[in-house]
Parts: C-alpha cells; sequence; structure tokens
C-alpha cells in the first residue's frame, strides 16, 4: 500500500497548528480555577471520567487533522510538564501557553525576527519567576487549609482530609489516595515507608493506562545483593504462584535473564510482580522492617525460602516513587526507628544532612503513611472526588516547599508588568497580554456563576512559577 505524506508550508500550516490548540485550550480553559466547569470524558474503553483536572482534559482531546494534533500536542506537553513538576496548575498553563504563542506569532507577522523574540521572552520570564519568588511567604497552618480548600475545589471535607495528612505526617511522607467501596471518604494512618523508585521497566506498571501497580498482601523477597540468575528468583515465584499471592521483589540490580523469567510470567498472567531495582542497603533494611523480612543473600546465610519472605498489607508502585504499607503484624520498624535516631544522636562523624537524612527515614518507619479513600455514589462521583484530593495533596507539597501567593491571577499579571515596564521589548509586552488571559477567565467563570468571594485565595508559589 502506497504512504503519501502531506506537506503544508507558511501561513496555512502555522494557522492549521494554531486551530489545533485553539481545539485543545478550549476544552481545558473551562476548568480553570474554584468556579470553573466541569469536563466529561469518555475514554476509548467506553469509562467516563467526570473531571475539572486540567492535564485529564487535555490528555483526552486529539484533532483530526495531522497538524492540528501537532498543535494541540505543544499544549499538552506544556499541562503534562508542570503536572510533572509541581501536580496543580496545569490548567493555567495551558492557557497561558495558548495565549502567549498567540501574542509572539502576532509580533513575528509583524515582521520581528522569532530568534530574537526567543531570547526577550526568555530574559522576561526569567525576570517574572524572580519577582514572584520574591513575593512569596512563608506558609502557615491556615495558608496550608486555604491551599488545600481552593485546590479542592472548595470542598471542605476534601480539603480537612489532606490538611490532616500533612500536618500529621509532613509533606514529604507518603499519602496514597484509592477510591472507597461506600458512600463515606475517610482517611487512614498505617505503618509504611515510601521509596523513592518506581518499577524497574514498563512491563511491571499492572495498570498501564495510569503509569502504576497496585498490590494487595504482597510477598516480599528483599536481596541484599544483585539478582543475577533465573535459579536466584526461581523459588520465590514459585512459592508466590503456590500461595496465589501478589510479589515484591527489591535488589540493588537484576539481571536481564532473571528479569526475564519475571517479566514472562507477568505477560502470561501468572504473577503479579512488581521490581524494585537500584535499591541502597538502607532502602532494603528499612522494607525488612517494615514487612517483617529476612534479607536474602551470602553475607546473610538466608537462602530464598517462605520463613526469610515477609509481607506488606498493600503497595502502590508509580514511576519514581513506591508506598508500602506495612505488616500490622510486624514491631521491627518502630524498633528500627528508634535504633536510626539513636545513631543520629550519637555518631559524631556524621554530617548535618546524614543526620537529617536518617532522622527523615525514622519519621517515616514510626509514623507511617496515610492513606485517603474517596467515597461516593458511583465511581465516577468517587474518581472525580479522588482528583481533586491528588491536586490538593500536590499543591499543600508544593506550597510547603515554595511558600504561596495571592492567588487569583492578579500576582502574575503584576510581576509580568514589572518586567515589562523595566525591559521595554516586544516580548515582555507579549507575556503581560499572555498572563491577563488566565485573569479574565477567571473572573467570567466567577461571574457566570455569580459569586463573591469574601477573601483572596492563595496559590503556591511553584505553581505560576512553573507555568510560566
Amino acid at each position: 500500500m502506497d504512504k503519501f505524506t502531506e506537506t503544508v508550508v507558511g501561513r496555512k500550516a502555522i494557522e492549521r497548528v494554531l486551530d489545533g490548540m485553539a481545539e485543545l485550550a478550549s476544552a481545558v480553559s473551562v476548568t480553570l480555577g474554584p468556579h470553573g466547569l466541569t469536563v466529561i470524558v469518555l475514554q476509548q474503553d467506553a469509562k467516563t471520567i467526570v473531571t475539572k483536572d486540567g492535564v485529564t482534559v487535555a490528555r483526552s482531546i486529539v484533532p483530526r487533522g495531522t497538524l492540528e494534533r501537532a498543535g494541540a500536542n505543544l499544549l499538552r506537553e506544556a499541562a503534562e510538564s508542570v503536572h510533572s513538576r509541581v501536580g496543580d496548575g496545569t490548567t493555567t498553563a495551558t492557557v497561558l501557553a495558548h495565549s502567549l504563542t498567540l501574542e509572539c506569532c502576532k509580533l513575528v507577522a509583524a515582521g520581528y525576527a522569532p530568534r530574537e523574540l526567543r531570547c526577550q521572552l526568555r530574559r522576561a520570564v526569567a525576570d517574572a519567576k524572580e519577582a514572584l519568588s520574591l513575593a512569596s511567604t512563608c506558609i502557615d497552618p491556615s495558608s496550608l487549609r486555604a491551599v488545600a480548600l481552593a485546590s479542592a475545589n472548595n470542598d471542605e471535607l476534601a480539603a480537612e482530609m489532606v490538611f490532616r495528612c500533612i500536618e500529621t505526617l509532613g509533606a514529604d511522607a507518603s499519602v496514597s489516595i484509592e477510591l472507597s467501596p461506600g458512600l463515606a471518604s475517610s482517611v487512614e494512618f498505617v505503618e509504611g515507608i515510601t521509596l523513592p523508585r518506581g518499577p524497574i521497566n514498563s512491563y511491571f506498571f499492572l495498570d498501564s493506562a495510569r503509569s502504576r501497580s497496585e498490590l494487595e498482601r504482597p510477598l516480599v523477597a528483599a536481596y541484599e545483593k544483585n539478582l543475577t540468575a533465573t535459579q536466584d528468583i526461581l523459588p520465590v515465584m514459585e512459592l508466590a504462584l503456590r500461595e496465589g499471592r501478589a510479589l515484591l521483589v527489591l535488589a540493588p540490580d537484576v539481571s536481564s535473564d532473571a528479569l526475564h523469567a519475571l517479566t514472562v510470567n507477568v505477560a502470561r498472567g501468572n504473577l503479579k510482580v512488581v521490581v524494585l531495582a537500584g535499591c541502597t542497603r538502607d532502602d532494603i533494611e528499612d522494607v525488612c522492617a517494615v514487612a517483617n523480612a529476612q534479607q536474602i543473600g551470602s553475607t546473610s546465610g538466608k537462602i530464598a525460602d517462605r520463613a526469610s519472605m515477609g509481607e506488606l498489607s498493600r503497595v502502590l508502585a508509580e514511576k519514581g516513587r513506591t508506598v508500602l504499607a506495612g505488616n500490622a503484624s510486624s514491631n521491627k520498624a518502630k524498633e528500627r526507628a528508634t535504633a536510626l535516631l539513636e545513631r543520629a544522636a550519637v555518631d559524631p562523624s556524621m554530617s548535618d544532612s546524614e543526620r537529617k537524612k536518617l532522622v527523615r527515614r525514622a519519621g517515616q518507619l514510626s509514623l507511617g503513611t496515610a492513606r485517603i479513600r474517596a467515597g461516593g455514589a458511583t465511581e465516577v462521583e468517587a474518581r472525580e472526588l479522588a482528583d481533586r484530593l491528588d491536586d490538593a495533596l500536590r499543591a499543600c507539597r508544593c506550597a510547603v516547599q515554595t511558600g504561596v501567593l495571592p492567588g487569583g491571577g492578579n500576582v502574575l499579571v503584576a510581576a509580568c508588568e514589572r518586567v515589562a515596564v523595566q525591559l521595554k521589548t516586544p516580548a515582555s509586552s507579549a507575556l503581560v497580554k499572555a498572563s491577563r488571559v488566565p485573569l479574565h477567565l477567571l473572573e467570567a467563570h466567577k461571574q457566570a456563576e455569580d459569586v463573591e468571594e469574601d477573601s483572596i485565595p492563595l496559590d503556591p508559589t511553584g505553581v505560576p512559577v512553573a507555568c510560566l
């Protein structure tokens, strides 16, 4: 079958790319702010999503034309970038990127050199980011609660659950959000830890659409040294198959032969497995304490049998992060936390950064993790609440790290205007015009609902900085 290519150049090509950007931006922009609209998305698997999350809407928009899809992809990447860095502000990023593109295209059409505009814009954006950072204020409990409330779409119950998790465990603690089987939503604190690494490759994402894996009551096999041979993993796999259990495997490294044996069994549906490689000695010791497991290897003298394997109540593995909810019958986690704190207090050779790391690990082992269950009358309702809880959680973490600013878009506009006065370049003027678009949309959504706000909401400083 012959393959044909479509060649479009000049103004016509730009217009079609802009059409694709406009299609995606128009769908995403309606979700902006606490008074934005909710969007219904019908996925390819016929599941319905009801959401106000900008990046979720952006992922669902696929224009028909090739160049139109290219334009939509550009905006989608902007939303994905902000989502991966701060987790909130994806609608603002989409609207700002679209409006800034339009303004810059107008300047190019008027005769300005694209490369010169690009240099001017980079300078203006850097100065605006610095102005926003200087205007930031430190977070306090009332500010943190306000951030959670705004990100949860003014849902006081959702905001309170997120605030309680952050207040109890700290911003760095592991908090998982899942669907509740009933109507009620709840928060549960469980023993466990979070590792800063995810599955070794995408084959171990059991939910490929969301790039995550969830294991209920898995067996745990922790290897003190590299897992180099297939025969080292076979006894563990046989035990998991015999008991009908999922399996979590941890090791400093995993050879291709051992990995192949695990991957084949996952692909055939024989086993639910998550493999974490690159684990440090500290990681493995902490997991063994939480799971009541023993390290398998020549140094420890432990072989891969049932006695050396531990258990966890639940594992949630994502890209770059794995949450392990502990074994309730094990007291080793608290014992290890105490030992780590004693070591941090008495070891004079330890640096401040090493001491802080030990204290943080001890806090995880002693305090554990939190699990928020989102309830609803239907799965669609519960998922919509889970999305808002996730937004609120990410926004609170960002606020703790970067501080807060008055929300509503005014501070972003003021920072861009101040930069434009100083630089006096066409690109800085375009940035000002683009920054006003989210503010106008927020006002329009507020007026549509006929709402008068008594106070200005707070946004994490990292959100507008990431959007720029």
